[in-house]
């Protein structure tokens, strides 16, 4: 007797459940497994890179971990980092009377020649420089704005709201597990770049390396 063929709807469902396992299987992936991995990436990616950097790079842990925790890390750090950045970006206009001038002069070199102008020395000072106000000028202070939002409170805040959709709160966050791993995340930074550039670890580091 011939056996009648397999419902299509039968095979749908056991190609969509396969590839349902396997996506589980290799991701998320295991929280040790992507930190294990970390320190083989090439030192460009994480030395004399600014803190923001180590930001992105604990949100690429995040997606490749889906982890509850990196992402309460993440939103606290993002907002730290946000507090820190725009209370520099407030002093050049309150205390230094110039816009945005931190912001130019720490987007990549390629974006920068057409921002800035270092002056030479006897002209203006020693470490002088001009901001440029022509079209190019222009274009790229607004794509420097536009970068900014998007790496800086626009990342903190699509922690947030995934961690909103999750049922997550404020209180989740503000808990002393997510509060001491932040710390130390910020202060490993620190004790790196410190020691990394002058040979004696800080928890503080202020060195100009990092830009």
């Amino acid at each position: 007797m011939c056996r009648s063929p397999e419902p299509a709807a039968t095979k749908n469902g056991t190609n969509n459940h396969t590839k349902t396992l396997f996506g589980k299987i290799i991701w998320p992936l295991p929280t040790f497994v992507v930190m294990a991995l970390i320190p083989l990436l090439p030192q460009s990616f994480y030395l004399n890179r600014g803190l923001t950097v180590w930001f992105h790079l604990m949100s690429v842990v995040y997606l490749l971990t889906r982890s509850p925790f990196v992402r309460k890390v993440l939103i606290l750090q993002g907002a730290a980092i946000c507090l820190g950045w725009y209370t520099a970006i407030a002093s050049d206009w309150f205390v230094d009377g110039t816009f945005c001038h931190t912001l130019y002069r720490n987007m990549p070199s390629s974006m920068l020649s057409y921002m800035v102008q270092d002056q030479p020395v006897g002209d203006h000072g020693e470490g002088s420089y001009i901001i440029l106000n022509t079209y190019s000028s222009w274009a790229m202070k607004t794509w420097s704005h536009v970068l900014d939002t998007m790496g800086h409170p626009g990342l903190a805040y699509l922690f947030w709201r995934l961690h909103r959709q999750s049922g997550g709160t404020l209180r989740d966050v503000l808990t002393w597990p997510v509060i001491v791993f932040t710390w130390h995340f910020s202060r490993t930074w620190s004790l790196v770049h410190s020691y990394y550039n002058t040979g004696v670890p800080s928890f503080w580091y202020f060195g100009h390396d990092v830009y």
